[in-house]
């Protein structure tokens, strides 16, 4: 009987190992946990960066040539004095929350902003003087 034992363990020996072999490698160990945490980290921060970087560059929304932002300044919480080139005329406007109204014409290339902002003072209308 202990002849026929040891003949059986000793067939299923063999099928013991690989089965704990076969366990070894279904278990993953913390040092593969830790290169997919690296690799995600990677990923992740490889997309933020070029998005970043697009957004930055403008290369998807380039602007336009004919209406750009040469100065403002705020004025109020929600309120700015702006003055914009468009089609080459600079213009000053005033900006608030719901408005945007037409203040005056510059003949020059770029005024100074303190006479921008002393010449849209003068004319603002009489109902928003206080």
């Amino acid at each position: 009987m202990k002849i026929k034992g040891a003949v059986l363990i000793g067939a299923l020996l063999p099928s013991i190992t690989m089965a704990e072999e076969k366990l070894a490698l279904a278990r993953p160990n913390i040092e593969s946990y830790g290169t997919l945490l690296l690799g995600l980290i990677f990923v992740l921060g490889t997309f933020l960066a070029g998005a970043w970087f697009l957004k930055k560059s403008k290369l998807l929304n380039p602007g336009s040539d004919q209406l750009k932002m040469l100065a403002q300044i705020s004025v109020g919480t929600k309120e700015k004095i702006a003055i914009i080139q468009v089609e080459g005329e600079n213009v000053l406007v005033a900006i608030t929350q719901y408005n945007i109204n037409f203040l005056t014409n510059y003949k020059g290339k770029q005024p100074s902003f303190k006479d921008a902002q002393s010449n849209a003072l003068e004319n603002r209308p009489s109902n928003a003087k206080n």
